[in-house]
């Protein structure tokens, strides 16, 4: 019993304990890697799949999937089938294959996080008759969304919620390059929330009380992939917002009762 060291050189790390860390930092336990490669894409071309570079994680166990990886879809009658990647933790193979029927077949996929057992991601659904066979829309693909997609998707949630309560647009009095002014009498409205887009994009909720006379206050924003600092001052009658860059429009602002 102690500390054990995994990730350095000369070390070794069995695949359960690596799967054990990748999944733990996953978002949902098995998929294609959303933003690694081209994501697994494919196209059909003379009854064959092929499918660009990508990387698959199966309960934590990663499977990269090279350039142009192919299988051959023969039609050979009316079936309904799968293109799976088939990982099996008994003999710790993993391999491209067809699983088809007269009906969508069912699929195998076991908990290989709790012990061996095999698990079948369907990759693409076809259809085949005797003379063709043609992809059909494959709701039951997995994708395993990167935190930085789950991040955005739960921000525009919040402000979807934010926007559809009680709110009230900031009419802007004018702009001169950087600098926005704005007529709200804060001493009226009292502690509000105020939403903030810059160049139509809506990125920042912050309390009014933050807002001060004299000196101004500095709120960062994130914009094009850069954070910036952006000066807010405070008067009776406005405030004035003035952005990092001339080219940062401040086009909306909204009190959130």
């Amino acid at each position: 019993m102690g500390v054990k060291k995994l990730t350095f050189s000369g070390e070794n790390n069995t695949a359960f304990q690596a799967s054990k860390i990748h999944l733990a930092m996953q978002t949902s336990h098995s998929g294609i890697l959303e933003g690694i490669g081209n994501e697994c894409s494919y196209i059909l071309s003379n009854n064959q799949i092929y499918f660009s570079d990508g990387f698959i994680s199966i309960y934590g166990r990663i499977i990269e999937i090279e350039n142009n990886t192919s299988i051959n879809l023969e039609p050979d009658g009316n079936k309904y089938g799968y293109v799976i990647l088939h990982v099996n933790t008994f003999d710790d193979t993993v391999s491209l294959q067809l699983k088809e029927g007269s009906s969508l077949p069912s699929l195998q996929q076991d908990n290989i996080s709790e012990g061996q057992g095999v698990f079948e991601l369907p990759l693409v659904k076809y259809q085949k008759t005797l003379v063709n066979v043609s992809i059909l829309e494959n709701t039951e693909a997995l994708i395993i969304k990167s935190v930085q997609t789950v991040i955005e998707e739960a921000k525009n949630e919040t402000i979807q919620h934010i926007t559809s309560i009680s709110t009230r647009r900031v009419e802007r009095t004018y702009r001169n390059g950087a600098s926005h002014y704005f007529d709200l009498v804060l001493n009226e409205t009292g502690e509000v929330l105020l939403m903030l887009s810059v160049n139509d994009i809506v990125d920042r909720v912050f309390p009014s009380s933050i807002i001060s006379y004299g000196p101004g206050t500095g709120i960062s924003y994130f914009y094009d992939g850069n954070w910036y600092l952006a000066e807010m001052v405070r008067y009776d009658t406005s405030i004035t917002i003035t952005t990092a860059n001339s080219n940062h429009e401040i086009t909306e602002l909204w009190i959130i009762k």
